[in-house]
């Protein structure tokens, strides 16, 4: 099975806590502010802008490679 068919099958609670899982794995590895994500504004405020800012720049990659 592709990545794709994988990710279109997840429901949206599955797809956050995938996201979830792999910002706390970040949590864990880096403080923000050497957070390895290029780009990130060190000063995010609450885990929820964490969350966003990461899956913002994930579709700005595929968006990108779309064109």
């Amino acid at each position: 099975m592709d990545i794709k068919t994988r990710i279109d099958g997840l429901t949206e609670q599955e797809a956050k806590a995938a996201l979830l899982w792999v910002i706390d794995l970040f949590g864990i590895s880096f403080p923000c502010k050497r957070c390895p994500i290029l780009g990130c504004p060190t000063k995010l405020d609450t885990e929820n802008d964490c969350e966003n800012f990461i899956l913002d720049e994930a579709l700005k990659e595929t968006r990108d490679e779309r064109i």
